[in-house]
């Protein structure tokens, strides 16, 4: 089992949005990579050809200006 730590100095471990148990088991962390996983597909395929514009327009330097949308 990984601790804290064990993690390398080089990860941002500490400076994510979310609290990550420090504790779980391999078989938990697996089910909880699973679960990003199908949440990944999902976003994509509801997003995905808007995401694929965006990171054109970022790569581009051309994002819009004033986009009122909030990131979350």
């Amino acid at each position: 089992m990984t601790r804290f730590s064990d993690v390398p100095e080089h990860l941002p471990i500490d400076d994510l949005p979310v609290e990550i148990p420090l504790d779980w088991s391999a078989k938990q962390a697996l089910a909880a990579l699973d679960w990003l996983e199908r949440l990944r597909e999902r976003v994509w395929l509801l997003y995905g050809d808007d995401i694929q514009q965006l990171l054109r327009d970022r790569t581009s330097g051309q994002l819009p200006s004033g986009d009122d949308d909030p990131l979350f």
